[in-house]
């Protein structure tokens, strides 16, 4: 009996109906219960071990009672319908506080609750202040009452455990994606340092070609392991739906050449040639998500050199139609091998996440099968659809659409003339607790004959903010002690002399994270590590410009 009555208890918590507020649907349920069988008291009631809960009643003003004192622990015990004629006639409630007392009950009819599984959770109930009795037909109706409750309760727990599961796997994947994003920030950190050292190697004087050409080899290496990082992110951020595209003015050929050299040492260690093929119909610069590109195009190379041995591979753009628009331009991308192909019964599954085309392809050839999903959903981010057409020993094409807009000339020309800018006596504070981003971000001011401070986190910058004016400040968002929103928040809104000063962030974040960064509004900019010479002197140059 007492474990019958354990999972009686274990089952009404399951319901969530248990000191809560009154419902309007049961309220409606105990109206046409006292109206049918016409008394003038009617509720539903349910009990644990120690307390009546009433979730819907007419004609009293009680919200619960002790279990002990209530009618419905007895009508719980059976299956059938309670009915007590007369409680004056009835020694179970002879001297029952409800009837010796408010509201002097006479008589009682109850029908027990019971779910699915054929725990007996509570009961409907109607009363009245004087003797009385049911007809068959209202004994009818309130057992109908019961079952249109049960089955009220059984939606009711599955609507919870679909909410349950709904909060367990939004809470999942914000577990995922923290932990991602705190992984992926503590890897990029120091390849960060990697790219930022072969940038500054490459910019000195007395290194030689072929020393230059190893920085650059390092410099692509540090990179792909980077992009493979930002495709682990990536990947859980295209689940969530949030990436969204930048827009910047660039030089398509160039960049697409870029690209491509990115691969020539891989592809020659494969015996396989690399080509860059140009429709020269094609303009040059176009406005789009150059990052994004470079990643659709990094996943289709890297997959056409893998996969190629003693061959080629082709990377090719041209424009699609003979005449351009006014603003904008249609091209298509191919990316073109003679290696193992695909069979056609595999290549619609080729860009389902986590797949490979055969089962023998990550031990031949390693990968994660994340490249083709995340390059199929980037694709897609710019209103075009990705296409393959393969033969098994003969190769494969992967290709796609894109319509980028035409950027104008002098958006460029001012762009490059940036560069040229002498920022020499430009006063710069720096908070940055990285030795190795410290020691790059002094480099170059030394070459740009800049004046730099230091600092190593964001309480120091505030101090140093109060007692000398800087023409920038540079701030790095992750610090011990007080981080870089922090401070710049501080220094922003504060009576400081540099309340008015820029404050660029430095975070290791992509530059498409940066949304998702807090107080957002006390930053002039953001620089993605790993610092780009150019890009920080494009900032630095902004303020001349501005000034």
């Amino acid at each position: 009996m007492l474990n019958l009555e354990q999972r009686r208890l274990d089952a009404l918590k399951q319901y969530d109906v248990l000191d809560c507020t009154a419902e309007e649907q049961f309220d409606e349920i105990a109206k046409l219960a006292a109206i049918v069988c016409d008394k003038p008291m009617a509720y539903i009631s349910f009990i644990d071990h120690e307390t009546q809960y009433l979730k819907g009643k007419v004609g009293l003003g009680i919200t619960h009672t002790t279990r002990e004192s209530s009618f419905c622990r007895f009508t719980i015990e059976g299956s059938e319908i309670l009915e007590v004629p007369d409680t004056h006639k009835d020694e179970r409630f002879v001297n029952n506080i409800f009837v010796v007392g408010q509201p002097f009950l006479r008589y009682y009819a109850g029908c027990p609750i019971s779910d699915g599984d054929g725990n007996t959770l509570g009961s409907i109930c109607v009363m009245d202040v004087k003797p009385s009795i049911l007809t068959d037909l209202q004994k009818k109706t309130l057992t109908s009452l019961s079952k249109q409750i049960s089955l009220g309760l059984v939606n009711r727990r599955s609507n919870i455990k679909i909410n349950h599961e709904k909060e367990q796997a939004i809470h999942n994947s914000k577990v995922k994606s923290d932990f991602l994003s705190t992984m992926s920030h503590e890897i990029r950190t120091p390849l960060n340092g990697i790219i930022s050292i072969t940038h500054l190697l490459n910019s000195e004087k007395n290194i030689s070609n072929q020393y230059k050409d190893y920085f650059k080899n390092l410099r692509f290496a540090s990179e792909g392991l980077l992009s493979l990082v930002n495709d682990i992110l990536d990947f859980s951020k295209i689940e969530a739906g949030k990436i969204e595209l930048q827009n910047e003015i660039f030089d398509l050929k160039t960049f697409l050449e870029d690209v491509k050299e990115t691969f020539k040492f891989k592809a020659e260690e494969n015996s396989s040639s690399l080509n860059f093929e140009w429709d020269k119909n094609l303009s040059h610069h176009y406005e789009g998500d150059k990052f994004r590109i470079a990643q659709i195009l990094n996943n289709l190379i890297s997959n056409a050199v893998k996969f190629t041995s003693h061959g080629h591979i082709t990377l090719r753009a041209s424009k699609i139609g003979a005449v351009e628009k006014t603003n904008s331009v249609k091209i298509l991308i191919e990316v073109e091998d003679s290696g193992i192909g695909i069979a056609q019964d595999k290549i619609d599954s080729v860009f389902d996440s986590f797949s490979q085309a055969t089962s023998t392809t990550t031990q031949d050839y390693g990968g994660t099968g994340l490249g083709l999903a995340i390059t199929r959903s980037l694709v897609e981010l710019f209103g075009s659809e990705i296409r393959v057409k393969s033969t098994i020993g003969k190769g494969s094409c992967f290709y796609f659409e894109l319509e980028l807009p035409i950027a104008q000339s002098r958006d460029q020309k001012q762009a490059n003339l940036n560069l040229k800018k002498d920022i020499r006596g430009l006063k710069v504070l720096l908070a940055e607790d990285n030795e190795l981003n410290t020691f790059v971000v002094q480099r170059f001011m030394d070459l740009w004959n800049v004046d730099l401070d230091v600092v190593v986190n964001g309480k120091e910058a505030i101090e140093k903010a109060k007692s000398k004016l800087y023409d920038v400040i540079l701030m790095d968002i992750e610090m011990p002690i007080m981080g870089g929103s922090s401070a710049a928040k501080i220094i922003q809104e504060g009576s400081s002399i540099n309340s008015k000063t820029p404050i660029y962030a430095m975070t290791a974040y992509a530059i498409s994270d940066v949304n998702e960064l807090p107080e957002t509004e006390f930053f002039s900019g953001y620089l993605s590590k790993p610092l780009n010479p150019g890009q920080l002197h494009d900032t630095l140059s902004e303020y001349l410009k501005n000034s």
